[in-house]
């Protein structure tokens, strides 16, 4: 797959430096899951300057951005700015997921699900044949079989395998 090229304002280079050494409890918290391509294999980046914004989460290979928004984003001046942020980060068929800072540090399993659920819907499964994929993708496809046969969950079973960034339930 190319990568995309998505533009971006030289002088956030440094301001994203600054806030990688800067992270609050849930960037590193989620970090800490992303990190080191522990989530099916893709590899994310953290404070990554996109346009004229510096995003919290980055996949270049999913179109993902991840954002953790704390209390001043309650605020409605900053979630107008947010909703338009947004909307220019989607004109480069970006997709942007939002999480509050008490979400990840509270419930990480449903952050994870979240996370998930894109990876699963976005993830096609390597063809047979060259160029098809016969409209399936294999992790949605484990994630429905783990939904409805009662013998993948609970028990050993249940653990997730090596790489995977799931929690070991599915419910």
């Amino acid at each position: 797959m190319s990568r995309k090229i998505i533009p971006y304002q030289p002088y956030l280079k440094e301001l994203a430096r600054q806030l990688r050494n800067d992270s609050t409890l849930g960037e590193v918290l989620l970090w800490n899951e992303l990190k080191n391509k522990q989530c099916y294999g893709y590899d994310f980046q953290r404070q990554k300057p996109l346009l004229d914004f510096i995003v919290d989460f980055y996949c270049y290979e999913l179109n993902l951005v991840i954002e953790i928004d704390g209390h001043y984003h309650n605020h409605e001046e900053k979630y107008n700015s947010d909703q338009l942020r947004d909307q220019k980060l989607r004109a480069y068929d970006l997709t942007v997921i939002r999480f509050t800072e008490q979400e990840v540090r509270k419930d990480m399993q449903n952050i994870l699900r979240t996370i998930e659920k894109h990876v699963a819907e976005h993830t096609p499964i390597p063809s047979l044949k060259r160029g098809t994929t016969a409209g399936y993708n294999l992790v949605s496809l484990i994630y429905k079989l783990s939904k409805s046969i009662p013998l993948l969950r609970g028990g050993a079973a249940d653990s997730a395998p090596a790489g995977v960034c799931l929690p070991s339930r599915i419910n």
